[in-house]
């Protein structure tokens, strides 16, 4: 089997077997069982035992940048902050893009209605009317919603 095939197969492996592969390879149980953390862990041990891992000067830069960070490595890091919903759905933060007439527009999702080149506008449509110059369902210009017709 070669690394490659190998590498596909862990990619639907079960966690357990990953953990096992991770304590068997590096010789410690993994730090996470977040599956894709693991899969990404185990795939570099796998190639590194092929190829070859990073060589003692590489690896020594690594850390030296490491602790050049000041930053303590046995804490978690802090959780990224939950973002809210609105009524419609939409998570704010979320960026809404769409390429018209050749050209990118993007849209920012606020609490408070949706920014487009630092303006808030109440509704999607109104700022599809801006881009467009024409009357549209905001959800249909921006894909998030399809015709009936297309359904």
């Amino acid at each position: 089997m070669t690394i490659a095939h190998e590498v596909a197969r862990l990619r639907d492996a079960p966690v357990d077997e990953l953990a096992a592969l991770h304590l068997e390879l590096a010789g410690e149980d993994p730090p996470t069982r977040h599956r894709g953390n693991l899969f990404r862990r185990v795939a570099w041990l796998v190639q590194a035992r092929e190829y070859g891992g990073l060589d003692d000067a590489t690896q020594a830069r690594l850390d030296a940048a490491v602790d050049a960070l000041d930053i303590d490595l046995s804490r978690p890091p802090p959780s990224a902050p939950k973002r809210t919903r609105r009524g419609d759905g939409l998570a704010v933060g979320t960026v809404l893009t769409r390429t018209y007439k050749g050209r990118e527009y993007a849209v920012t999702v606020t609490d408070e209605g949706f920014d487009y080149q630092g303006m808030t506008y109440a509704s999607l449509s109104a700022v599809a009317r801006v881009i467009t110059g024409a009357k549209w369902n905001g959800k249909l210009f921006f894909g998030l919603t399809k015709r009936s017709r297309d359904r």
